[in-house]
């Protein structure tokens, strides 16, 4: 049988027989009622079909805990996993074609890449900017307006300036949030320019709901974030098998859950300027995928 994580409970489905599910993850057979809170989401506000990839990568086992993920002008990605400092540069397959080491060990959970720099953050907040011609030549990590108590997991960029997200606290510098916290930072200074989105649990069920009127949700701890460069939404995916897709103004549209027994551990997210969708995950008892994601 396959348990569904706590952090999402599904009235008759906390423990699902592997028979009603199908080779690609998919549920079927009298399950009718689960099958739409993965499936009947608004395809015009999210246009990807999050319970059926368009393909899913392995990924090399160094990537076992690959904490994050971002797109690269020249099509490859980029990642990191959260204990050694260097950051790994991928193909659209999700082979590794080069590596970038910038610094010691440390707890990384978010990588961008903006006007040539690769930044780096860490469940502190402290941030590493990332010359990808000169990597060994990287400063010091400097401070933010985030600490161990915001336990960062998410980093993105929003019109020229990062997007950070918090998994913890979502109180940072002199912002309080109700809920988890999602922020707009000067990408020189650091400092905090403005609380964009603040996430509560019973906002993401209110809208589950419509769909399934016992679903309850749990937690929503956020592990990454990442804007669609065709729409300007903002996408904000958590490890608690949830995805929650704001506008950039930080309106709640749209809720999607994913399948645990397909995702494991989802721990970044990330765009191509065409819109394409990656998401990796860590190998959680498994191996560590790529899933790619083409706009329907």
């Amino acid at each position: 049988m396959t348990k569904l994580p706590d952090s999402i409970l599904l009235i008759l489905v906390f423990l699902l027989p592997a028979a009603f599910m199908n080779c690609d993850g998919t549920l079927r057979g009298g399950l009718q009622e689960l099958d739409s809170v993965y499936i009947n989401y608004q395809k015009d506000k999210v246009p990807y079909t999050f319970f059926e990839p368009d393909t899913i990568y392995i990924l090399d086992e160094v990537l076992n805990e690959a904490s994050a993920l971002t797109a690269l002008p020249d099509g490859n990605l980029a990642t990191v996993e959260d204990e050694n400092g260097i950051v790994f540069i991928l193909n659209n397959r999700g082979e590794i074609v080069s590596e970038l080491e910038f610094g010691d060990d440390g707890d990384f959970e978010g990588i961008e890449y903006l006007d040539g720099y690769i930044y780096v953050i860490e469940s502190n907040g402290d941030v590493t900017r990332v010359d990808p011609d000169n990597p060994g030549e990287s400063e010091d990590a400097s401070e933010t307006e985030f600490d161990n108590g915001n336990d960062v997991e998410g980093l993105g960029i929003i019109d020229g300036d990062l997007l950070i997200a918090c998994k913890g606290s979502g109180d940072a510098g002199s912002f309080e949030a109700d809920g988890k916290g999602v922020y707009r930072v000067d990408p020189e200074t650091l400092e905090i320019k403005e609380l964009v989105i603040e996430v509560e649990e019973d906002q993401l069920e209110e809208v589950l709901r419509r769909r399934i009127p016992e679903i309850d949700v749990n937690d929503f701890d956020p592990s990454a974030v990442a804007v669609n460069p065709v729409d300007g939404n903002i996408y904000l995916l958590s490890a608690d098998m949830l995805i929650a897709v704001f506008s950039g103004k930080g309106e709640l549209l749209e809720v999607i859950p994913l399948l645990a027994r397909m995702y494991r551990q989802p721990e970044g997210i990330a765009f191509m300027p065409d819109g394409t969708l990656y998401i990796v995950s860590e190998a959680s008892g498994g191996e560590p995928q790529l899933f790619r994601f083409t706009p329907k």
